[in-house]
């Protein structure tokens, strides 16, 4: 295994602890209501998951907009960072070099997912910052999701499900963005 693989793997471990430790952010105010909510969940497409999502997390119950895109930022890090991590244990062990080939260019994809998300949480009170930043770490996501279109052999594992709850929380983060007050 190359220096600059377990470099990259050593910087992504840092980085997701460096912004689990930034996670509490004092400017959560007003509180969305229930209607806030379904209003959030109303403009994604799994709106189940998002419900999901916002009902089980206590600080979502007690954050405004701008908290909630936060939370959110801060979850779709984290599952980016748990799914690289897994890349990571999947390209070491892999024997099949379709598959290989594959988890490392999701792998690399992942990477620029979470610089977007680490962009993004950089400046939370820039709602057009988040939005853009998180429609460029979309645009990755659906790159991911198509990597499993091709032929190659079957999946073996659960990525394309982590990978559509990641395009799902990404989802739900430009439906908040967009309920912030300008």
């Amino acid at each position: 295994m190359s220096f600059s693989y377990l470099f990259t793997i050593l910087l992504i471990s840092f980085v997701t602890a460096a912004f689990a430790a930034s996670s509490e952010d004092p400017t959560f105010s007003v509180k969305i209501s229930a209607q806030d909510v379904d209003k959030i969940c109303s403009g994604v497409p799994d709106k189940n998951y998002c419900l999901g999502v916002l009902n089980s997390d206590p600080r979502a119950k007690t954050a405004d907009f701008k908290g909630v895109a936060g939370i959110l930022v801060q979850k779709a890090y984290f599952d980016a960072s748990t799914n690289n991590n897994k890349l990571a244990w999947l390209v070491r062990g892999e024997k099949n070099e379709q598959l290989k080939r594959r988890y490392i260019t999701l792998s690399n994809f992942h990477g620029v997912i979470l610089g977007r998300l680490v962009d993004a949480k950089g400046n939370l009170n820039d709602a057009n910052n988040i939005y853009l930043q998180t429609e460029a770490a979309l645009a990755k996501i659906y790159s991911c999701e198509d990597l499993f279109l091709y032929p190659a052999p079957a999946e073996p594992t659960d990525l394309p499900k982590r990978i559509k709850e990641l395009e799902n929380v990404a989802n739900m983060i430009l439906a908040v963005v967009n309920l912030i007050p300008k």
